[in-house]
C-alpha cells in the first residue's frame, strides 16, 4: 500500500509542474588539420627528423616526470636534430603533432 501511496504522490507532483522547454546547446569548433596533416617526426637511434614545420617550435618532454628537456626551433622544412638524451622513452611535441620516441 506505501508502494502505491508513494507512487501516487509522485505522479500527481509531476503533473503539476509545468512543462519546460529543452534546447540543445549548439557548439561548432572549427579544427585546423593543417599541422597533423603535413608535419612528420621521425626517430633513427638519438636522431630526429621533422618534416614540414618550418617556423615552428620542437618540444621533447620526459615521460617519467613530464617536463621539458628539449626545447628549439625548426630551421627548415626538412629538418634534423641529434638529442643527447639518455636512453628512455619521451614524448616530441611540434605544433599540434605529438609523438612518442624511444631512444636506445
Amino acid at each position: 500500500m506505501r508502494k502505491y501511496l508513494l507512487l501516487y504522490i509522485f505522479a500527481t507532483a509531476m503533473a503539476a509542474m509545468p512543462f519546460a522547454d529543452a534546447k540543445a546547446l549548439t557548439l561548432i569548433e572549427l579544427i585546423d588539420n593543417t599541422d597533423i596533416e603535413t608535419v612528420e617526426i621521425t626517430v633513427k637511434g638519438s636522431v630526429v627528423r621533422v618534416t614540414g614545420a618550418q617556423g615552428m617550435e620542437m618540444s621533447v618532454y620526459s615521460i617519467a616526470g613530464g617536463v621539458p628537456v628539449v626545447k628549439t626551433r625548426i630551421e627548415s622544412n626538412d629538418w634534423t636534430c641529434e638529442l643527447s638524451l639518455h636512453k628512455g622513452i619521451y614524448i616530441v611535441q611540434v605544433g599540434k603533432v605529438v609523438r612518442k620516441i624511444v631512444i636506445r
